[in-house]
């Protein structure tokens, strides 16, 4: 991680920034927009994953990083949720669905190898 001088330089906090437009494009585009319990959800889950890395990685210390990459891996989950709610609801189709549902996992499996590899990180002395 030393490497890495800001939150913004981690490839994952990127990727989750992608990830929470995409997800703001379809919601507001969608029915989901009118249902707006599920909007303020759905656009507070998919933000939730990039600012929780942020948070992590500005308190300094590789146990708290960890902890907030859980919630930002479990925020992605969450969002998941809603996105069934919001297909059941037909609120958005099938192709959406999918779309940021496969992000949303795949943001989970990446931050999970994350997770596992500064578990195991020992720095030097």
């Amino acid at each position: 991680m030393a490497s890495y001088k800001t939150f913004q330089d981690l490839p994952c906090w990127q990727r989750a920034r992608k990830f929470a437009s995409r997800a703001e494009e379809i919601i507001e585009a969608s029915a989901i927009k009118k249902h707006f319990k599920l909007r303020d959800q759905m656009l507070g889950s998919s933000g939730s994953v990039m600012d929780n890395i942020a948070e992590g990685f500005d308190r300094s210390t590789n146990g708290d990083f960890v902890r907030f990459l859980y919630y930002s891996k479990g925020s992605a989950a969450e969002f998941q949720s809603q996105l069934f709610r919001a297909l059941d609801g037909g609120r958005i189709t099938q192709q959406e669905f999918e779309e940021l549902s496969r992000e949303a996992k795949e943001i989970g499996d990446e931050l999970g190898k994350f997770i596992k590899y500064l578990s195991s990180y020992n720095p030097p002395n």
